[in-house]
Order: structure tokens, then sequence, then C-alpha cells
């Protein structure tokens, strides 16, 4: 594992080419990108990006069929947004909420790491042009929608220096920001493999 911008391979099955969609954009009324409040508080987390051609709530065959019902589409950016509930959300895996996930893929600590559970939806704040220490007006927010794991949402904990010694402050920050102070966030986005991909941070409101 590294700490640079590719996938993270931790939250990977083997790959298969994914069905081809047609790229579109919602309607006003189903819009689920938003301008941030600049005046408002935000964390910031780590984000990172896969390919996968199924997920853990929607398996291939399950992605395949909902493409064809319109239900599952991809942006101008090649990134994934699913129909839920009769509004679209960006699609996200993370760290989950369940034992036997955390006995397969976490480590022995897990004191700083915010879990999620499948289906649940809030916004995060992406930049389209650049990855700030600050959210500004670059970041829209974007409505998420978790339907997979990301083991790498789950490993990092606490005692990243004693799993890794030679780490660096910067490499560690890099893979779980802020992972000595608590509640630290790590966000999978589903992606297509030719997409373009987002930045490496992201804000959630606070």
């Amino acid at each position: 594992d590294n700490a640079g911008n590719e996938t993270d391979s931790l939250c990977k099955i083997d790959y298969v080419e994914p069905p081809k969609t047609e790229v579109s954009q919602p309607n006003n009324n189903e819009d689920p990108v938003t301008e941030p409040n600049l005046s408002g508080s935000y964390k910031i987390i780590r984000l990172t990006h896969f390919e996968d051609s199924g997920l853990a709530k929607c398996g291939q065959s399950c992605v395949q069929d909902k493409i064809a019902k319109g239900e599952i589409k991809t942006d101008a950016r090649g990134w994934y947004m699913y129909k839920y509930n009769g509004k679209w959300y960006y699609v996200v895996a993370t760290a989950i909420d369940d034992a036997n996930l955390i006995s397969k893929y976490g480590h022995e600590s897990y004191t700083d790491i915010k879990y999620y559970h499948y289906y649940d939806t809030f916004k995060i704040y992406i930049s389209d042009t650049t990855s700030s220490s600050s959210i500004d007006s670059k970041y829209k927010g974007y409505d998420v929608i978790v339907l997979d794991v990301c083991g790498a949402c789950m490993k990092f904990s606490t005692k990243l220096k004693d799993i890794h010694p030679n780490w660096s402050t910067s490499t560690i920050e890099k893979w779980r920001k802020d992972a000595y102070k608590g509640n630290s966030i790590k966000i999978d986005l589903w992606i297509t493999d030719n997409a373009v991909a987002p930045a490496d941070w992201a804000f959630l409101e606070q």
C-alpha cells in the first residue's frame, strides 16, 4: 500500500470491465450537487476512488439491470450515480459498522474511525479543480449513498505509527486525516475506469 493518488487496492475485487453507461445529467429537480455554505464549519476527510463493476449492495448483474432501467448512470466526469427513493446520489464505499467486516478488514484499535451503515446518505464537498486544506468556492456538495465497504477505510487506526514505524507524519495524515484526534473519515467514490478522478481531500459539514 502507499499514500499516493492511486485507487486503494484493499477495497478492490478482481477487475471486470464495467458495463457501458450513457453519460447523462440530472434535471434540476434531481440534481445532487449543491454550493457550499462558506460560512459553515467543515471537517476535512480523505477521499479516494474505486472502479469495481459491482457493489456489496448491488452486484454486477444488479448494476447492469439498474443501468438498463435508468436507475444507475454516470455524470460527465464518469462518476456513478444511483437512484434511491426517487432521488439521485453519488455512490461511495467506506468503513461499515458490522462486526464481521470489522473483524475481516480492521486493525485492533477502531476508536478513531467513523463507521457508517449501508444506505446511509449524507453530503460531501469535493473540489472540481484542486485539493485544498480549507473549503472554498471551488468545492461543490455531492449527495452520496453508502453501498459498499472499503477495506482500507477500516484499517487505519490510532496505532498507525506502531504498525508502520517508518511512515512520516505526513504519510500517516495522507491515509487517515486527524488519526490521533479521533473520528477520522475516509471515503471511496465509485467511478468508471476512464473517469476524471476526484481530488484527494473532501469536506463534511460539522
